[in-house]
């Protein structure tokens, strides 16, 4: 199964973006890629609060189809207690995913027992964005048949890719997973 993609710059709002900042010098005005290289940030994982760990698994792992890499309890003094505001009494377990061979632990997901971390449904404030690379039938049907609430498909035009599909739904706790495909697999730049 090819890599699924994480667009981790639009999630940033409902989790948690790690970003490794060996520097934080910008780009200069007229900054060539080809011609230098890149001094910026680099994302390292999005990580998600959920409430139950086996069920956000069926959808991440099961359904979605990213790799389970390490599942483990989190110490009395983790670093997600302060950033997520979890209260200290909650037992955590942290998760890790990947997505194919080239984006190891690219998604976290960070269990707060019996805490949903929604409490409203509108304005959603971030989005998982998935290439299903040839499984989005099989990913949208599998979320309506798991009762997952569903945004109704529709066309996907790009310039360079022709037109697509894409389609939405809402986990368990409520975090908005968008999936998308075009004809052809995108074997370059897979965003």
């Amino acid at each position: 199964m090819r890599a699924l993609f994480i667009g981790a710059a639009a999630f940033a709002l409902s989790g948690c973006i790690i970003i490794d900042a060996d520097t934080t010098t910008a780009p200069a005005a007229g900054f060539n890629a080809a011609e230098a290289d890149y001094e910026g940030p680099l994302v390292k994982r999005t990580a998600l609060v959920v409430s139950d760990m086996d069920r956000a698994l069926t959808v991440y792992r099961d359904l979605l189809g990213f790799q389970l890499n390490s599942l483990t309890q989190s110490g009395p003094n983790s670093y997600s207690y302060e950033v997520f505001a979890l209260p200290r009494d909650v037992p955590i377990r942290f998760a890790t995913l990947n997505s194919g061979p080239d984006q190891q632990r690219s998604l976290a997901l960070v269990e707060s027992a019996g805490i949903s971390p929604y409490a409203a449904a509108a304005p959603r404030p971030a989005a998982l964005v998935v290439n299903a690379n040839g499984r989005f039938d099989a990913i949208l049907s599998g979320a309506e048949a798991m009762g997952l609430t569903v945004i109704a498909p529709r066309p996907l035009i790009s310039q360079t890719q022709g037109e697509g599909i894409e389609a939405a739904f809402l986990d368990p706790d409520g975090h908005l997973i968008v999936i998308y495909q075009f004809p052809e697999p995108d074997a370059g730049n897979r965003m």
